[in-house]
């Protein structure tokens, strides 16, 4: 995952935490800086592929058009059935 967003986004291992993102999103806050230009990175809708949920966040700046993903923590893996 990039190191791009901010720490009060993160869970542990540097998962994505949903709650404080659903917050930015919801508060029109910003979830980290752009590596590119140092503008602000802005949240996207979260989505799922198979069980993970991953966070999109996009520059803010009108001339940059960095786009990053973020990762939600790991799902329990499923247990195998005897």
């Amino acid at each position: 995952m990039s190191r791009v967003y901010h720490p009060d986004v993160l869970i542990a291992h540097d998962a994505v935490s949903g709650i404080a993102w659903d917050r930015a999103l919801r508060g029109e806050l910003t979830v980290g800086a752009c590596p590119r230009c140092q503008s602000m990175l802005a949240p996207g809708q979260p989505y799922e592929v198979g069980r993970r949920v991953w966070y999109p966040a996009t520059c803010r700046s009108k001339t940059c058009d960095y786009e990053t993903t973020g990762a939600g923590p790991r799902p329990p893996k499923k247990e195998k059935a005897a």
